[in-house]
């Protein structure tokens, strides 16, 4: 458009005019990125709209004017691109969500005896994963059974249905099982009279035929018992061994 811009001087009654040229044009039309969700502590975002040359914002403040966002906080943040000024201003707005990480935490025994397990449960997420896999029953899911030979870490990596995960892991200790001595064999004559049998360490339980749990054995007759010593340390990790206990007839004297 040409416009025309006219003056009259009232006191000498004389005009003068001037021209102007206005240009309109269509500003550039902004490509922005798309909407998008991330987790909380997830690389740099960098952000790249067109045309180039604009500024970004955010509400809350979580990008610097370049289009760098860091996502370390969690929350909705409305970024704003602006470019161009005055009447060819242009503004467009995205969405970047930032999700927190699952909980993931790890529940089960954290000390066994040796050839024995412990059932471990993850919990606070979807999906699980676990590792190291030689000594679990499986590798996936939120329940393993572990049956480690030697003290051993275990780590779980939980995915939430937003996609992003976390970890957790547990320590299992694995004790060995104590040394348990029933003693030797023996040979008693069949009379009433109870004999004090003593396993290592002190302290045990006995089994079988004829015996008190302490170790009193009392001859009944003429036979071969097996009787078993057990012994549970004080990580709970118990042994056994055992001894066979025979019964004779006495020697019948003659006078």
């Amino acid at each position: 458009d040409t416009l025309v811009y006219c003056y009259i001087n009232p006191s000498t009654n004389c005009e003068n005019c001037d021209t102007l040229v206005v240009t309109v044009v269509s500003p550039d039309e902004i490509v922005m990125p798309m909407d998008t969700a991330v987790c909380v502590g997830s690389p740099i975002l960098n952000l790249v709209a067109t045309p180039s040359g604009g500024t970004w914002t955010s509400v809350p403040t979580g990008v610097n004017s370049n289009g760098t966002f860091d996502p370390q906080t969690i929350g909705t943040f409305t970024l704003t691109y602006s470019i161009g000024s005055g009447s060819c201003l242009k503004v467009e707005t995205m969405v970047v969500i930032v999700n927190d990480l699952p909980p993931v935490n790890i529940t089960g025994n954290d000390e066994i005896c040796i050839e024995g397990n412990t059932t471990l449960t993850a919990i606070g997420a979807m999906d699980y994963v676990w590792s190291p896999t030689g000594s679990l029953d499986t590798s996936i899911g939120n329940v393993v059974v572990a049956t480690p030979t030697t003290t051993t870490t275990y780590t779980v990596t939980g995915a939430d249905t937003n996609g992003c995960e976390n970890t957790d892991q547990v320590t299992i200790i694995v004790n060995p099982l104590p040394i348990v001595n029933a003693g030797f064999d023996v040979e008693f004559c069949d009379q009433p009279f109870a004999q004090q049998l003593m396993g290592t360490p002190a302290d045990g339980t006995w089994t079988g035929n004829n015996v008190s749990a302490t170790g009193n054995y009392l001859p009944a007759g003429v036979t071969q018992d097996t009787l078993v010593y057990c012994f549970t340390d004080n990580e709970s990790c118990t042994n056994c061994d055992i001894m066979v206990v025979t019964v004779i007839d006495p020697a019948v004297l003659t006078m």
